[in-house]
């Protein structure tokens, strides 16, 4: 994965697959789900704010 891509470019199968990926690597299941709706929020903040 591109780092400097923007949020709005990552399609959500990328997403899954980072999910489930964090899952094997052992993490449990709320911290990958918590990681991806912190950046949800933030992204949905931008917007609003017109930043993005």
């Amino acid at each position: 994965m591109d780092v400097l891509r923007r949020p709005l470019d990552v399609p959500p199968r990328q997403i899954e697959d980072w999910t489930a990926t964090q899952c094997k690597a052992g993490r449990g299941r709320a911290t990958p789900h918590r990681i991806v709706s912190t950046l949800r929020n933030a992204r949905n903040h931008a917007v609003r704010s017109w930043r993005l």
